[in-house]
């Protein structure tokens, strides 16, 4: 194995062992760098292939961000194995989270709900996909609990089979796709843990039907 190979696996070990969450920006790469004993060009390179990965954002000038957390070496199951386990395991824990929403939390939803829409005007697929992807670990994280947390983030399809699945669709679908998140989070902002439940549900099965369509 070669070092930002090694580097690479390290770094999703320190995910995989909750050293940072989805949402959280890493630390810096000179600090990393330092952390796992190799050169920033090393780190460089391990971090390009994490974000490859769909696991990073890496940009320019403002470092990386969790986007998901591995679930190993080997993505574990297909795009909708994944997509049914989202639609088990997400459905309660909205409900939950609807019932106890703070105000900053759902202006939280509501600004990734905007950023969402805007990537879908600019037909920016990856920013639509990402944004789902965030939107979905916002409200795992409103539980308080990093074992819930952990349990959101192993069932989150791979990003980049959402991207090309997402790439396939029309813009009709992806439409559909925003008006069921935009009738999520009207769930949860009136605090309606039954139509929360079931805004998910209804979200997670039009993903496996456009998983389907083109797989």
């Amino acid at each position: 194995m070669g070092k930002w190979q090694d580097t690479e696996h390290r770094i999703e070990q320190e995910l995989l062992g909750g050293s940072w969450r989805i949402g959280e920006r890493l630390p810096s790469e000179r600090s990393l760098a330092e952390r796992f004993g190799v050169t920033r060009n090393t780190l460089r390179t391990a971090l390009g292939a994490l974000a490859a990965r769909g696991i990073l954002e890496t940009r320019h000038g403002s470092g990386s961000v969790v986007r998901a957390i591995p679930a190993g070496r080997a993505e574990l199951g297909s795009i909708r194995e994944r997509i049914e386990a989202a639609a088990l395991i997400l459905p309660p824990i909205a409900a939950a989270c609807a019932r106890s929403m703070t105000p900053t939390q759902v202006n939280r939803l509501e600004d990734l709900l905007g950023s969402i829409g805007i990537a879908l005007r600019a037909e920016d697929v990856k920013g639509f996909v990402r944004g789902g992807l965030d939107f979905f670990a916002a409200i795992a994280s409103m539980s308080g609990n990093p074992c819930v947390e952990a349990a959101a983030a192993c069932v989150f399809p791979c990003a980049r089979s959402l991207y090309r699945a997402a790439a396939s669709c029309s813009m009709q679908q992806r439409e559909a796709q925003f008006a069921l998140l935009a009738r999520l989070l009207g769930a949860m902002r009136r605090a309606d843990p039954a139509e929360a439940e079931q805004g998910v549900q209804r979200y997670f099965q039009e993903l496996s039907s456009v998983a389907e369509e083109h797989a």
